[in-house]
């Protein structure tokens, strides 16, 4: 999907783009006024993450057929896990693309992977990415890999969907905030946005 604010309001490639509730996604292409956002349910995502009650690592990504459902992998899971149904998993922070502790989602499922050695869990995102309106773009934070990411910062800005290829949905929403300052008018640098995924999850 699309969003209304691009370079000009600070907005760069690889910045993590999330919602009160989680992650969402990251954004893979800036133009001066708008941004596209790629989300965790595409297959071009790869994140690091963890368990949080038993503290396993691992990498989230999508596929075509989990998307569809609006469901997100888990790979690397150790075959001794203790992983259950439930389990909270949040971003590592390796890697500088994310920063530590953003909720990504629920273990929905677990199952052996084929080859006997770890498992792989389906992952309910917490985020509703398949209808999410309004967003955050994070444009600086402890650890970014971008040069000048220190503190978290973010950048507000009601967005719009543009269309981008026919899985796109085209609609917009009246900006109510710019520059440095939130919709609720505090002082944060963050970008809020209103936006219509795609069915591909992007």
């Amino acid at each position: 999907f699309t969003i209304d604010k691009g370079s000009a309001s600070g907005v760069a490639v690889q910045d993590p783009v999330i919602t009160a509730d989680g992650l969402v996604g990251v954004v893979s292409e800036v133009f001066l006024t708008s941004a596209r956002v790629t989300t965790i349910l595409d297959v071009a995502n790869n994140l690091s993450v963890y368990n949080l009650r038993t503290r396993d690592t691992g990498v989230v990504t999508g596929t075509v057929e989990l998307s569809q459902k609006g469901l997100c992998k888990m790979l690397q899971i150790p075959r001794d896990s203790g992983a259950a149904v439930g389990d909270l998993i949040l971003t590592a922070g390796s890697g500088g693309i994310f920063p530590s502790g953003l909720v990504v989602g629920k273990i929905s499922a677990i199952y052996p992977e084929a080859n006997g050695i770890s498992l792989y869990a389906e992952i309910t995102p917490m985020a509703d990415i398949q209808s999410v309106r309004d967003v955050l773009v994070l444009t600086s934070f402890t650890g970014q890999r971008s040069a000048g990411g220190t503190g978290a910062s973010e950048l507000p800005a009601d967005g719009s969907s543009a269309e981008s290829g026919a899985d796109s949905e085209s609609g917009s929403s009246d900006s109510s905030a710019g520059g440095a300052e939130d919709v609720n008018g505090s002082s944060s640098g963050s970008s809020d946005s209103s936006s219509s995924p795609d069915p591909s999850g992007n």
